[in-house]
């Protein structure tokens, strides 16, 4: 079984093959019922157990890959004595950890209820396994075996997709959101194709079986499978970790999605399509854009945002941020799910004031960060890309030497020392302007901005000490330099 958020391996399904020499290939729809009704089929169940079981213990003695397995029971193992001490003892046998084998029962089973499997159920999982419901819908049951029973995992049937129909798409949304609202993860059966994946991706379905990850095959065919694909394994604490997406409600018309932060790094797990259009509204192209925005090492909202996130986390609470990005308000809402091994994962939902119902917010906003501005005796936006200087703010004398635009970087720096800066400090800010290590030395500052004191010539015709700051800003993917001065009454000369 793969898991749809990650990729993993989180399973497999023990399944019996009889391959006879002379008829070739015989269908488990054959033989099973006569097992059945013969009532040998326990022992055709407890040999696939002691199968798996033996075969861990070999995997574990060579120092090989363990995965865990689920095991099906029949509706017969249940009426010929307690079949869970006869597990117990083929697992003990073994030393096999409870939380590598899942009991998988067939919905079907369920049609004959009774205090006995009931007992059974409830010892299974007293214990530490994992009961599943096989073939979840296959029957006229379901509902009501839902409501008498409690399981860990549904196999949504694979009749559902077998006509991919938007009817029968309807129908495994509300099964996955049913399941999602009484506490049950979900794995759906019968996936063959990509877009089933996508679907099922898309709608929050954790766990996917099918032809698409490839047709049922020997252990030796799934070890070879395992090292030529490269598949990661999940570890009972990872199946817990990616777990705690179980409750997550995918099928929200809200922007969302859902990242793992981690050893200095974002990126995102998933992310509906609301989220994707609130991302590009703040002039990012892709998910992938937004993640590098993100992880950038320079700007101070790249920053802010990670620092929020590293709030999130160590709080394994939920908090809120707002920040303006490309001209636009925004505000991102993260939730801490769960933690493994230094990493995190965060339930997103983000929302842009700007073009919202929240436009008042906007409006307040705005008006703050206008104020703001006469903090400032000037900002700068610098175009290192077209060599070019836009003055934002200029509430300072060199406002007569700088009009709207003004080409000529470097050459700006120099006249600005020579009639703003206090000639004791204008090696330190020559050095502090340099632009062959402006960069690097943003990249390493815990800020994501460099700042200086410089003595500055005010309006009133004194020097006085200014604090100048540099930090990149991006805009419709392109990367400026805002450059700002803010004078610092405390450390007066």
């Amino acid at each position: 079984m793969a898991r749809t958020i990650s990729g993993t391996l989180a399973s497999v399904e023990a399944l019996s093959r009889w391959r006879d020499p002379e008829k070739g290939m015989i269908s488990p729809g054959v033989f099973i019922p006569l097992l059945e009704d013969s009532r040998q089929i326990r022992k055709l169940d407890l040999y696939v157990l002691e199968e798996i079981c033996r075969l861990y213990q070999q995997q574990l003695a060579e120092g090989k890959v363990v995965i865990p397995a689920s095991f099906n029971l029949s509706r017969m193992d249940f009426f010929q004595g307690s079949i869970f001490e006869d597990v117990e003892e083929i697992r003990k046998r073994y030393q096999v950890p409870r939380n590598m084998l899942y009991v998988e029962i067939t919905e079907s089973v369920f049609v004959h209820e009774g205090d006995v499997l009931h007992q059974e159920i409830q010892r299974f999982r007293q214990a530490g396994y994992e009961v599943w419901m096989d073939d979840f819908g296959s029957g006229y049951s379901s509902l009501n075996t839902l409501k008498n029973y409690s399981f860990d995992e549904i196999k949504i049937d694979m009749a559902f997709l077998s006509q991919f129909t938007e009817k029968s798409q309807n129908i495994i949304k509300a099964i996955i959101r049913m399941a999602k609202e009484i506490g049950i993860h979900t794995l759906m059966e019968g996936v063959e194709t990509r877009e089933h994946a996508e679907f099922a991706r898309s709608i929050g379905c954790e766990l996917l079986q099918g032809y698409y990850y490839g047709r049922p095959m020997s252990f030796g065919e799934l070890s070879q499978a395992y090292q030529e694909n490269h598949w990661q394994v999940e570890t009972p604490e990872l199946r817990r970790y990616y777990g705690a997406l179980g409750p997550v409600d995918f099928q929200t018309d809200k922007p969302m999605a859902v990242a793992e932060v981690g050893r200095n790094r974002f990126r995102y797990l998933f992310a509906n399509e609301e989220y994707g259009t609130t991302i590009q509204s703040a002039g990012m192209d892709s998910l992938r854009q937004s993640a590098v925005f993100v992880n950038a090492q320079a700007g101070p909202i790249s920053k802010n945002i990670q620092n929020f996130l590293t709030d999130v986390v160590s709080s394994r609470t939920g908090k809120d941020l707002t920040y303006t990005v490309n001209g636009q308000y925004m505000q991102l809402k993260a939730n801490h799910l769960a933690s493994h091994d230094q990493h995190h994962l965060v339930l997103l939902h983000l929302t842009n004031f700007t073009i919202q119902k929240e436009k008042d917010l906007a409006g307040d906003l705005d008006w703050v960060i206008r104020n703001m501005m006469y903090l400032y005796r000037h900002v700068f936006l610098v175009d290192t890309k077209d060599d070019m200087v836009i003055p934002l703010v200029m509430n300072s004398p060199f406002r007569k030497y700088l009009f709207p635009k003004r080409s000529g970087v470097r050459e700006l720096v120099q006249e600005y020392v020579e009639t703003m800066i206090h000639p004791s400090d204008r090696d330190r800010f020559l050095a502090f302007n340099d632009s062959h290590s402006l960069m690097e030395r943003i990249r390493k500052s815990p800020e994501g901005m460099i700042s200086g004191g410089f003595r500055t010539l005010g309006n009133d015709g004194e020097y006085h000490w200014d604090i100048h700051s540099i930090f990149p800003a991006i805009r419709k993917g392109k990367v400026y330099l805002l450059y700002t001065a803010r004078h610092f009454p405390k450390a007066n000369a």
